[in-house]
Formats: C-alpha cells, sequence, structure tokens
C-alpha cells in the first residue's frame, strides 16, 4: 500500500485544499489533502494509511454542513464526487442508495412510485445521503418519527479497521458478535447500565421524542438489543466519527399530491402558538414558524404577500405561521380543510382571515420565502462576519414563551440583526446571527450569548441544545 497516494484521486494543490476549506458553517480548516475514492477498498486504504500516519480522517458527502461536520486540517475524503447510486426497491417502498446521492435526486427516482423520502432538511437539492444520514436529518415536516434514523432499514459500512458489515446479510449480527466481542461487550454493558437507571431510561425516552441530535443517538441502547443494530444506529447522527457509511437502504413515504397551503399572520408568539397543538391534532402536515425579523428579511423577495410590508409597519411583535395539509385526493384535503375550519378557526387571532392556496405555483412561493430567509441574513451580513445558525428545541406548551426569551437575548447582547424562525410542530427553533471573529471583543460577546442560550435551554426550559443540525 502506497501511504502517500491511498487512492487514485487526490488533489493536493492549495488552491484545490482551500476549495475544500470550507462548508456551509462558519469554520475554516484547510485539509493536507483532499480525497476522492471510487470504492470501498480505496475507503479501506485510505482508513489503513492514517492510521499509520496519525492523520486524521473527515468524510464529506455534499458539504451543507452547519456545526463544522465536513471541514479537517487532516485528510478530507469528498464522498460527493462519486458513490452517487439510486436504486428504488419494491415499487419504491424502499430505496437503496449510496451517500453521494443527493437527496432531492434521491425523491425524483421516487416521484413516479408516488413516494419519497423521509428527512426533508432545506437543504434537500444539495444535501447528500452520506450527510444526511450522519447527521440524523429531519426537516420541515417528517419531525422524529420519519427522520433518517426511523426510516433506516439496512446499513452497510466500514469499521476503522476495514471491516466491511452490511446488516441486511442474514447471520450478521451473530458474525459481529463472534469477531468484535470487545465492542459487542461494551455496547451492551451501556445498554445494561441505562435500563438499570429508571431516572436515566426516562430522560433518554422522553428526549428523544423531541427532534435532538446533541451527542451520539443514546436511544439505540433502549431501541436495540442486538449489539449490531444499536451500533449501526449510533451511526446515524455520529457525524461520521464511528464509521464510514458506504450504502444504506432506506424505507420510503407516500408523496401526497393534493396540498393546501397558507402563510397566517398574528400579532405576538402566543396567539401564533397557542393554535399549533389543535393543528397537530388535526394532522397539519408541516407547521412552521418566522419572527418579525425573519418576516422582514423576506419583504422585498419575489413572491412576499402584499400584506406582509403593511403588517410589519403595524405590529412590533408580528408573527407569521406557514401551515399546510396534505391529502391523497380532492375530497380529504376538503375534508381536512372543514376540520380546520370548525375546530380551529373559531380559536384562532390571526391578523387578517385564513386564505388556502392549492396552486402548485403559489405554494412554491411559499416554500420559497421560508427557506429563504437564512441566505437572506447571510447575504446582508458585513464583510468578515459570519452568519452563524443555531437550531435548538423547547417543550411545544412553551415555545411562545422560549420565543419571547430568545428576542430578550438578542437585545441583552446587542444581536440587532437576529432571527427566530423553525418547526414549530416540534418545538424546533433556528437563529440566526451575522458575527464578527475579528477581535477579543467580538468572540467574548458571541460567548456571553451562548452561554445564555444553554442555560435558556437546558435549565430554564428543559430543551434540547440541537435539534437537527449536528453538535
Amino acid at each position: 500500500m502506497n501511504l502517500d497516494r491511498p487512492c487514485t484521486d487526490i488533489l493536493t494543490e492549495a488552491w484545490q485544499r482551500y476549495a475544500f476549506a470550507n462548508d456551509a458553517g462558519p469554520y475554516l480548516l484547510i485539509p493536507q489533502a483532499v480525497m476522492q475514492p471510487k470504492s470501498e477498498s480505496e475507503v479501506q486504504a485510505i482508513l489503513a494509511a492514517s492510521k499509520i500516519k496519525r492523520i486524521p480522517v473527515c468524510f464529506r458527502a455534499g458539504g451543507t454542513s452547519l456545526s463544522g461536520q465536513s471541514v479537517t486540517d487532516g485528510w478530507l475524503v469528498d464522498i460527493g464526487r462519486h458513490w452517487r447510486n439510486i436504486e428504488p426497491l419494491e415499487g419504491g417502498q424502499r430505496v437503496r442508495v449510496q451517500p453521494g446521492a443527493i437527496g432531492g435526486l434521491v425523491n425524483a427516482h421516487l416521484k413516479n412510485y408516488g413516494r419519497k423520502i423521509g428527512p426533508d432538511p432545506s437543504s434537500i437539492n444539495s444535501a447528500m445521503i452520506g450527510g444526511m444520514l450522519s447527521n440524523n436529518s429531519s426537516g420541515m415536516c417528517c419531525g422524529v418519527v420519519n427522520n433518517a434514523y426511523h426510516t433506516l432499514e439496512s446499513i452497510r459500512f466500514i469499521l476503522p479497521d476495514g471491516s466491511v458489515w452490511d446488516t441486511s446479510h442474514s447471520g450478521e449480527s451473530q458474525r459481529f458478535r463472534t469477531e468484535k466481542p470487545q465492542l459487542c461487550s461494551e455496547l451492551l454493558a451501556i445498554r445494561e447500565a441505562i435500563l438499570a437507571n429508571a431516572n436515566l431510561l426516562d430522560k433518554i425516552r422522553r428526549k428523544y421524542q423531541q427532534k435532538n441530535t446533541v451527542g451520539y443517538s443514546l436511544n439505540a441502547f433502549v431501541d436495540y438489543q442486538e449489539p449490531l443494530e444499536i451500533f449501526s444506529h449510533l451511526l446515524i447522527g455520529a457525524e461520521g466519527t464511528l464509521a464510514f457509511i458506504s450504502q444504506a437502504v432506506l424505507r420510503t413515504l407516500p408523496d401526497l399530491p393534493q396540498k393546501a397551503t397558507t402563510l397566517a399572520f398574528f400579532a405576538d408568539a402566543h396567539s401564533a402558538c397557542d393554535i399549533i397543538p389543535e393543528l397537530i391534532d388535526i394532522q397539519a402536515y408541516a407547521v412552521e414558524f418566522m419572527d418579525r425579523a425573519s418576516l422582514e428579511s423576506i419583504r422585498n423577495l419575489e413572491g412576499a404577500p402584499a400584506e406582509l410590508p403593511v403588517r410589519l409597519s403595524q405590529h412590533e411583535k408580528l408573527m407569521g405561521l406557514l401551515f399546510e395539509f396534505q391529502a391523497t385526493d380532492q375530497d380529504s384535503l376538503a375534508a381536512k380543510l372543514d376540520n380546520f375550519r370548525s375546530r380551529c378557526e373559531p380559536h384562532l387571532k390571526p391578523l387578517s382571515p385564513i386564505v388556502f392556496t392549492e396552486n402548485k405555483k403559489e405554494q412554491a412561493n411559499l416554500w420559497k420565502l421560508r427557506k429563504g430567509m437564512y441566505p437572506a441574513v447571510a447575504a446582508m451580513r458585513a464583510r468578515g462576519e459570519a452568519a452563524i445558525l443555531e437550531d435548538i428545541n423547547f417543550p411545544l406548551p412553551r415555545l411562545a414563551d422560549a420565543i419571547i426569551e430568545l428576542q430578550a437575548m438578542f437585545r441583552k447582547h446587542e444581536y440587532a440583526n437576529g432571527i427566530i424562525f423553525g418547526h414549530a410542530k416540534d418545538g424546533n427553533l433556528h437563529f440566526v446571527i451575522s458575527q464578527p471573529m475579528a477581535s477579543p471583543k467580538d468572540t467574548d460577546k458571541y460567548a456571553r450569548l451562548i452561554d445564555d442560550m444553554v442555560d435558556l435551554v437546558v435549565h430554564r426550559f428543559d430543551g434540547a441544545l440541537k435539534s437537527e443540525h449536528g453538535t
């Protein structure tokens, strides 16, 4: 094995390494080399060489990660160049994918079957399956039930020692026990310790009913008994730290063709959030929250509602809810809308009557506005500033209070440009700030903000510090 060239395609020129020094997050690390393996044998050679040379390896798929998962000053292994196979199975009920397959293209392959994958991050047209699995991606509509962890059927992976495992093979669990006795013993010991601690067991069960990607997926120790199944589900959300995922089979969901979408405006956080539990009860497919500052960021974008500038001028605490119902046919959709009007509308306090659109172009415009908030704010940052996007989670009954506290936190630390939006159905909020890092004063200001955020999320609201973006 050639330690200097463990795979065929290696990029070492300075401009090539700098091209991969950033991802979608605010961090900059310049890799020593960028490797683009074509096969499992080349990945095995890279892992073996990295161990001998003591150089860290980082796997990168689409590079859409926001928390530094796909940058390194070691060897960067770029999976996005190859590893793009997509194979629908059983009429699209399942799909076999390689880690370089773009999520939107997977859905394009499934469209003729009326199916789609569960995870639906905003970056789905750029994000790749390897990153979506490694970050336990969820998104706007899939919630916890249909995220990467819960829609995984089988997975093929390579351990750092080069051994290859495939959970779809019969007898693989026994082979894992036989060939990896120490790893199996340690996994089972952790599971037994959790099961023996009633408080810890309850906390894990409760925490993973929310979106929660803090650390490893500890729910794997509760959900599964076999060491191989525990370990394979620990890979989901492990950010590439445990193994290289070379292939996976995912269960798919129906892509419901009939949709009704609206963007409603409310005078404050409580009037917007108080209706969310009822929207969940009547099976709203998506419920997206937007605070005043986030609505301000999109007021001039194409497709913005004509009434938005007026509402912004009239209401200091303006809030928006974008929500959507979906169904298999027109009659089912009409029944859902009737249910909304009889059960929810009497309790709503919108600033104007709620009007749904079933026009696909108008629906696409509304979702484009929602997905355009982060790019809109990022584009307005000053030279030398980083656009930082955090994602946190709060218990749904306290969501409005949490929003108000976050806005107060921005004012306290003088982040006038901070915006808040997110997946209200899951209590999952994103906030975006523009942050210079040029001086100790800048980093100290940011550190104090983060300290307050941790106290707010963990100690005051019993939430989760990371919902989808990784740690």
